[in-house]
């Protein structure tokens, strides 16, 4: 430590000297900086008296060579040796104004230089003043990084104005034109006032204006039809600047817009350049030398731009860090488990992809044939075109649909329909959650389709009861329009799809049709990304801009999006989006062309096969999923997980491959544990006439038979045993000690 204290305190000298002949030079001393810095094997009573001697020997040895020394720490410490309250700013660590002021005159008492103060010459509407310690830390990172502050009007928090001014922009005009447009934030102002394209041009400068950018002439206009895309199309196209680390920060918030802006954010950050990331990756470590980040924020940053690299793999496990509650500064965000399905998602999809890739040479991707699959401008000729459209244009996908969902529509003539496309489909599950409704449902289909099976249910995030409004307006169109309900608040079943899934025993769905009026988001959100990757198209009645757009955002990692059908040519706002799994793209093919290898039917799903283990995963990318999810399970209860996790884990296993052994064998453990006897039973039945060779389960489904009093039945496993292992000398002693 001495040697290296003096080769500091030479090479400082040095540099010193060396300034000094170049002009004036003074030293000026600052606080050692303590929050937020830790060194590995250094405490921080260590730190600071390092520091004090530093600064005492270089002091001494500058007064010697005429060097000023510019130290107010006397004024601006107190006895403790941290800088006084008044003299900090908001975040506790960084020095105020009014420290400045310290500076400034002893500058001028020790140089006779008279310096002038002058704040707030920055604007102070995007230059930022940190007020926590994360903030402080964002800040100084986009500082030696070299970004710039937000250079537009419009920094982050600004949306909702934005888009206010807009709208009252194009309000206003249209009444100098004599029309009364007031549009909401999704309203067509194109169609809805017949707006002309000087009319566009108008409103799309005004937005310039507003943001103080050049006008950027190479625009769709017609595309930016909207206040909500006009919007989006100048927040997402902003350069990366420091406001952004600091907007990561923002706290949760249920207003949509606003939280627009923090997803936009992590998104410019997540797309820094790969020079830019290896200076910050830099900078990160000499901030923290130990390797150690007090700051949750920091694993997050670098969880982001591990998306731009593609690797989710590791992205996920710094989110895992980041959130750590033994930081000083976890990460706490609802966006956390946002990212952490939708990295999840990209992540299956990355392998199949790869997997894909190998076998055929092609990526799973292939969006050639999306585009044309059916223009905007093509005229409705009836409310389910793009279903008809599928089944011209790819009969094998339509074969491989045999389990379909509809949730929230209850019109049974639809479901001739769909019997009359998918020619493969053995059954319908129909989810009606308002009783009444149920009842008459349920009611003629016991007596008219055996295919077609309801539930009074309606899927959520959680299990349980809740109230749903019916609105006045909801018909059983089986029933000729006949009102059914009118204004009613109704306690109906909820429970999550998987849920319903294992606990009514019924097979997932190729399929979901969907009518959920608004609820499309929440509804995907609860359902994990292994699922999700099963379900081979989704058909959804909604609106075309809002709800659709987010939807298209959360499901982008397993579907790709289709296209959007108005239900006539009168109402293009309302109609049917149709998503394909990404893996069945490929199987869009041009209404012309034939594709012989493709004619035969799919292979049956991999859920209805079950003569054994390695028959049902000769898809080899649902096994891949399937262990990765076996193995999740394995991991939550080495780490003592939340149980409910753990056993949902095994079990949605088991669901999609009924005969996983090791699967059946860990439920059996678990319902033994937690005194569960009768499913424990069953599980081990289960695990142990799928592999009785297997020494683990047969040794625990003895001792679970012998501590429930039933020493025969172990005697039996150990006799099945000792046929596989003749030699095993723990059998061999277990069965003569029952023997006994």
């Amino acid at each position: 430590y001495t040697d290296f204290f003096k080769t500091l305190l030479e090479q400082y000298k040095t540099v010193f000297l060396e300034l000094k002949t170049h002009g004036k030079f003074g030293w000026l001393i600052s606080p050692q900086l303590l929050k937020g810095n830790e060194y590995m094997g250094i405490s921080e009573e260590h730190t600071v008296r390092t520091s004090n001697d530093l600064d005492q020997n270089l002091s001494a040895w500058c007064a010697e060579n005429g060097i000023p020394v510019i130290n107010p720490l006397n004024k601006i410490l107190g006895e403790d040796g941290y800088p006084k309250a008044e003299f900090l700013q908001v975040d506790n660590i960084h020095l105020n104004t009014l420290a400045s002021q310290c500076y400034i005159n002893e500058i001028q008492n020790k140089t006779g230089e008279e310096l002038i103060f002058v704040p707030g010459l920055r604007p102070s509407d995007n230059v930022l003043e940190p007020r926590t310690e994360p903030e402080s830390l964002a800040l100084l990172i986009a500082g030696e990084l070299g970004l710039p502050w937000d250079q537009t009007k419009c920094p982050n928090g600004t949306r909702r104005e934005f888009e206010n001014k807009i709208t009252a922009f194009i309000s206003d005009r249209s009444i100098r034109r004599g029309m009364n447009i007031s549009p909401e934030r999704d309203t067509d102002f194109i169609n809805a006032g017949k707006l002309d394209s000087v009319d566009l041009v108008e409103i799309y400068t005004y937005a310039t204006e507003l943001f103080d950018i050049e006008l950027n002439f190479d625009v769709k206009l017609k595309k930016l039809n909207t206040v909500g895309k006009l919007s989006e199309f100048f927040y997402k196209n902003k350069p990366l600047t420091r406001n952004d680390f600091v907007e990561t920060l923002a706290s949760d918030t249920p207003d949509k817009i606003r939280s627009s802006e923090t997803l936009l954010a992590d998104s410019r950050i997540a797309g820094m350049q790969a020079d830019m990331y290896s200076h910050f990756k830099e900078i990160i470590h000499l901030q923290s030398p130990s390797g150690r980040f007090s700051y949750g924020i920091v694993y997050f940053w670098l969880a982001l731009a591990e998306t731009g690299k593609n690797d989710y793999q590791l992205s996920l496990e710094l989110l895992k860090y980041a959130e750590d509650a033994r930081l000083p500064f976890p990460f706490r965000s609802s966006r956390a488990e946002y990212y952490r399905n939708l990295w999840k998602g990209r992540l299956i999809e990355a392998q199949l992809n790869s997997n894909q890739l190998k076998k055929t040479g092609k990526p799973i991707m292939q969006s050639d044939n999306i585009n044309s699959y059916r223009p905007e401008e093509k005229s409705v000729n009836t409310e389910d075109d793009l279903l008809l459209e599928l089944e011209t244009r790819s009969k094998a996908l339509t074969l491989k649909i045999e389990i379909l969902y509809i949730v929230g529509s209850h019109n049974l003539q639809k479901c001739e329909l769909y019997f009359k496309i998918f020619k493969n489909l053995k059954k319908i599950y129909l989810f009606v959650p308002v009783p009444e409704i149920f009842q008459k449902l349920d009611e003629s289909v016991q007596h008219n389709d055996s295919r077609i099976e309801i539930f009074p249910y309606i899927f959520s995030g959680t299990d349980g009861n809740d109230f749903l409004v019916v609105n006045k307006d909801s018909f059983l169109n089986l029933y000729k329009e006949k009102q059914l309900v009118s204004g009613e608040t109704v306690t109906v079943e909820c429970s999550t799809i998987e849920n319903f899934v294992i606990s009514h025993n019924i097979l997932m769905p190729e399929m979901l049709v969907l009518n959920v009026q608004g609820r499309e988001h929440p509804f995907f959100s609860s359902i994990s990304p292994l699922f999700l990757s099963q379900i081979q198209i989704s058909y959804l009645e909604t609106n075309k801009d809002d709800p659709l757009n987010p939807v298209k955002k959360l499901l982008e990692s397993h579907f790709s999006y289709v296209g959007f059908a108005p239900l006539s040519d009168a109402n293009e706002i309302q109609g049917h989006a149709l998503f394909l799994n990404k893996r069945n793209i490929a199987l869009l093919a041009d209404p012309q062309q034939t594709h012989p290898e493709l004619e035969n039917p799919f292979p049956e799903n991999i859920l209805k096969k079950t003569p054994n283990l390695a028959s049902q995963t000769a898809d080899s990318e649902i096994s891949a999923m399937v262990e990765s999810l076996y193995q999740h399970g394995e991991n939550l209860l080495k780490q003592g997980g939340n149980i409910n996790d753990i056993l949902f884990a095994f079990r949605m296993t088991l669901h999609i491959v009924p005969n996983h052994s090791l699967a059946s064998y860990q439920l059996a453990m678990l319902f033994w544990k937690y005194k569960n006897i009768n499913e424990a039973l069953k599980f081990f039945n289960r695990a142990f006439s799928l592999d009785p060779s297997n020494k683990s389960i047969a040794a625990s489904f003895a001792d679970f038979c012998i501590a429930l009093g039933h020493p025969q039945e172990a005697k039996k496993i150990y006799t099945v045993c000792l046929q596989q292992y003749p030699d095993d000398k723990e059998f061999v002693q277990k069965l003569s000690t029952l023997n006994v």
